[in-house]
């Protein structure tokens, strides 16, 4: 789970989950659905395209690389809170 201010930064990351959790599925198994989703429903899609960019996380991870998984996420979401903000200042 990742979340993302109005501006477009990364401000939390969450462990990796196991197996195919949705992001449904582990809001629901956090209790955090509600009306606030939909509205940062955008800037998490725009933060999960640069994330996308990243061949490493592109496609099927090596399973040598399971173990270091979260903190290779943590360096791609940082290097990603480097790049121009989704929306100009003028925009919030």
């Amino acid at each position: 789970m990742i979340g993302v201010s109005p501006a477009g930064l990364i401000t939390f990351l969450s462990r990796g989950y196991g197996g195919r959790a949705s992001d449904k599925a582990i809001f629901e198994q956090k209790a955090k659905i509600n009306a606030l989703i939909a509205k940062a429903r955008v800037h998490i899609e725009r933060v999960n395209q640069k994330i996308k960019v990243f061949k490493i996380l592109n496609s099927t991870v090596d399973w040598s690389l399971v173990g270091i998984l979260d903190h290779i996420m943590l360096v791609v979401c940082a290097i990603c809170n480097l790049f121009s903000p989704i929306l100009s200042d003028e925009e919030f």
